[in-house]
């Protein structure tokens, strides 16, 4: 890519960004991965509502992600508690100790695969 080019992209990227056109679609991945882990939880034979955060960073270790990104969902699921989904475990232990409580009443493995095509749509 030329100089020329390269800027043309950078300021095309910074007029979108301030026109509002620019979508961060970092929220949508965080909804994915809970989708993925309430479909994995649908076939567990015990408590379907907790999800440990060491079982998704050894998903996405398998699936090449990062444990940089990982820690970036699990903050940000924190911070934000998207579909109800929130962090449970003792404040005084790594973050990789800790549980993800998934949304209740949602154990329909059905209705999350709906979910998660709706978003990737």
């Amino acid at each position: 890519m030329s100089r020329e080019q390269w800027g043309h992209g950078y300021w095309r990227g910074v007029q979108d960004a301030e026109s509002g056109k620019a979508h961060d679609n970092f929220s949508d991945d965080v909804k994915k991965f809970i989708c993925h882990m309430c479909i994995s939880n649908g076939a567990k034979t015990y408590d379907k509502s907790l999800f440990a955060v060491s079982e998704l960073l050894a998903i996405c270790r398998m699936a090449g992600v990062s444990e940089k990104y990982a820690k970036k969902v699990y903050d940000y699921i924190m911070e934000n508690e998207p579909y109800g989904c929130y962090i449970s475990g003792n404040p005084h232990t790594t973050w990789t100790d800790d549980y993800f409580v998934l949304p209740c009443g949602f154990n329909d493995v059905n209705y999350w695969t709906k979910e998660l095509e709706r978003i990737e749509s």
